[in-house]
């Protein structure tokens, strides 16, 4: 079967507690609270994406399109103005499990949320 990636719904609750699971196992337990994914899938400017490879679940990652820049301004001062009048996403966070990584996962999860938010103008 391979790869499959798509986007995943509020009503999908087993697969966004073993998506929260492998992000904070990966990430740092607790960085990532409860109800993360739900808020990211009711946020019409993000998506949250799930893999499974050969129907086992595999990775789960999340970009938005930015309404603000405040999250940016410690790491470039400038940020702001070197973005005004632009969309701006952001390919928020991924995780792969480990027994998965290596495959090429990560890279095809990040293409699809790129071409998701070039898609909404970024």
């Amino acid at each position: 079967m391979g790869l499959v990636i798509k986007e995943i719904k509020c009503e999908d609750q087993e697969i966004l507690d073993e998506a929260l699971k492998l992000l904070n196992n990966s990430q740092g337990d607790g960085l990532f609270p409860n109800d993360f994914l739900i808020r990211k899938i009711e946020n019409r400017n993000a998506i949250v994406l799930i893999a499974w490879l050969d129907d086992v679940f595999v990775s789960v990652a999340t970009a938005e399109v930015l309404s603000d820049l405040q999250y940016y301004k410690p790491f470039d001062r400038s940020i702001e103005s070197r973005c005004q009048g632009k969309k701006v996403g952001s390919i928020y966070t991924s995780s792969v499990a480990d027994r998965y990584r290596g495959r090429g996962i990560g890279q095809a999860m990040t293409r699809y949320r790129l071409n998701w938010l070039e898609n909404r103008g970024c």
